[in-house]
């Protein structure tokens, strides 16, 4: 937890102890402006404009010593609050031991380590504040602590906010338990969080409306109600997001959670991970089981990529592309037992959805509706289907442009490929697919009911080659 002299109120309060405890020579693990990475364990950031790395340590501040207890009965607020100013000029390395710390609405300086003993190190909310907010700061790392609120039912938006332009911000091994929320970013914050547990949250686990460079990496959402983790903007913009190798589960809203107005409109709760109007974030690599909606949703965003997740056991539909979204891969995904359905790229007529890539996915277990739903400018090729009444559903009525369904192996459903017979609808190209254990017809026509789509016989828009 770092070496060398440690900071006591004595030395902190006494006439000159501030120079004397050592707040003017270099601070413990002071955060610096540098080009290489970090000399301490953790992953490299890549939030933020510039690197930055901990140097050796040269002092510490124990909490204990500026009175705080952390037995979690007394107000230790006051004793965090004189560690951060007594940090605020140069920065310093804050040692939270094993405890109960109760605080509430402590405001974070800039240039700072605050480290505890994972699952020992537990700072409490005591007023339905937030733990810690952070505004317009740079450079502070968070390691090791939990934050915890008194109840899932307590008012505060999250456990830990962040807020304005800041930068080179770092959670790592840090957990998230029992509140509302989890963690806010807000708009303008570069930040990294790696190596996190959110768990028993009402609302969500992370929730960002930041479009600057961030990074949600390794960490484990469980047990919320809106949303697993969600990059959601204001205006549509570039997001510059990375959120890989996190484990998301049980992101469960019962109905009666919903609010008042949207009751049958299950769109914005209980889904894995969210990216909306957030352009160009890369979501890849993650682990999602258990929604009681979807697993990964793109809705109003450009550019986006979904790679490489492993997706299980969904209420709703498991993929979407939707609404405004131009320009998404998804690609290397598997998605198993799904209740709606496996993929949906849709909304062309109502909101200009269009322009996909649907390549190297496997999806099986369709329980309802139809498989994939697919409407304009997508090729959708070398994906596997397996079991369930519909495969694949091309067009949606007239809404219905240029789709190509092409080298797919299909097995064991009703129906193999259902195309829009409509007389306005577009194109859509069919070719060199593989259909085995189909009950009914392997290419059919489809007219759209508010179920789902109804086979037809085929129109003049199938262009087979």
């Amino acid at each position: 937890m770092g070496s060398g002299r440690r900071f006591t109120r004595r030395a902190l309060l006494g006439g000159g102890g501030l120079l004397a405890g050592g707040l003017c020579s270099p601070p413990a693990h002071a955060l610096v402006q540098g080009a290489g990475g970090w000399n301490a364990p953790g992953p490299p950031t890549m939030a933020g404009d510039w690197s930055w790395r901990l140097q050796p340590a040269a002092t510490a501040i124990d909490i204990r010593e500026l009175g705080a207890r952390g037995d979690g009965s007394q107000d230790d607020t006051p004793a965090f609050r004189e560690a951060f100013r007594a940090a605020a000029s140069q920065g310093a390395h804050i040692v939270i031991p094993p405890g109960v710390f109760r605080v509430s609405d402590l405001e974070v300086p800039s240039n700072l380590l605050l480290e505890g003993i994972p699952g020992a190190s537990i700072m409490r909310s005591q007023t339905g504040k937030s733990v810690l907010s952070m505004v317009a700061r740079r450079n502070v790392v968070c390691r090791g602590i939990t934050f915890q609120s008194v109840g899932e039912d307590t008012p505060e938006e999250a456990l830990v906010t962040l807020s304005k332009p800041s930068s080179g911000i770092l959670f790592e091994n840090c957990s998230f338990y029992q509140a509302k929320a989890g963690l806010s970013i807000g708009s303008g914050v570069a930040v990294d969080v790696v190596g996190c547990s959110f768990n028993k949250l009402r609302e969500y686990g992370i929730l960002s409306r930041s479009s600057e460079r961030m990074r949600i990496a390794g960490n484990r959402v469980t047990n919320c109600g809106s949303a697993g983790i969600k990059v959601s903007l204001r205006k549509r913009v570039e997001a510059d997001a990375l959120i890989e190798g996190n484990f998301v589960k049980d992101i469960t809203t019962a109905a009666s959670d919903i609010p008042r107005g949207q009751k049958g409109n299950w769109g914005e709760h209980g889904n894995g991970i969210v990216a909306f109007r957030a352009n160009g974030v890369i979501i890849q690599g993650n682990t999602v089981r258990d929604c009681s909606f979807s697993a990964i949703r793109v809705v109003g965003s450009e550019g986006c990529q979904v790679l490489g997740n492993n997706c299980k056991r969904f209420g709703g539909r498991a993929l979407w592309a939707e609404f405004a979204f131009q320009g998404c891969v998804i690609a290397n995904n598997y998605v198993e037992d799904a209740g709606y359905g496996f993929l949906s790229v849709t909304n062309f007529g109502n909101a200009g959805g269009r322009l996909a890539v649907v390549t190297g996915n496997i999806f099986r277990g369709q329980k309802k509706a139809w498989g994939v739903k697919l409407e304009a400018d997508i090729l959708f090729h070398d994906n596997v289907l397996e079991d369930g009444t519909v495969a694949i559903a091309v067009g949606t009525n007239q809404h219905l442009r240029d789709v190509s369904v092409k080298d797919n192996l299909i097995r064991n459903f009703d129906y193999g490929i259902l195309v829009s017979n409509n007389a306005k609808a577009g194109r859509a190209y069919v070719s060199g697919n593989i259909f085995t254990g189909i009950r009914k017809e392997k290419i059919a026509g489809s007219v759209q009911h508010k179920k789902g789509p109804e086979p037809r016989p085929r129109g003049n828009n199938i262009v087979m080659d």
